[in-house]
């Protein structure tokens, strides 16, 4: 982030976390380096779209709602960031947008997640 500063972007789109979630990284652990990046971004004057992710079913339940709380708890400590609440929405789970992995979204999954960052954004301009 603190690369990505020196361009002096008007917006950064935050989405991270589903990695950290494959890794089993602790949801605080999460939290701590958002919340960094979000500051360093908010200190530069840079808007801010944080993106929530969800973790996989088989990190359990706790978990998974300890991951997933992360983001909302986050958009709430920032009312003024803008913030999409799942970054695969309408992807994740769908085989046709999907590369084979059934993780990471294909052509058509990234254009469906370009709508929907689109739409959000087009919002805020």
């Amino acid at each position: 982030m603190k690369w990505l500063v020196k361009s002096k972007p008007d917006w950064v789109v935050l989405a991270l976390g589903g990695n950290d979630a494959l890794r089993g990284l602790l949801p605080t652990e999460i939290k701590k380096n958002l919340k960094e990046a979000i500051d360093i971004a908010k200190s530069n004057h840079i808007n801010v779209l944080l993106a929530g992710m969800k973790a996989p079913p088989n990190m359990g339940k706790d978990y998974t709602e300890r991951f997933e709380n992360v983001f909302s708890e986050l958009a709430k400590a920032y009312p003024d960031m803008t913030f999409m609440p799942f970054l695969l929405e309408g992807v994740g789970g769908e085989a046709n947008l999907n590369l084979p992995d059934g993780i990471h979204p294909n052509e058509k999954g990234h254009e469906v997640i370009a709508q929907h960052l689109f739409g959000i954004l087009k919002k805020q301009l």
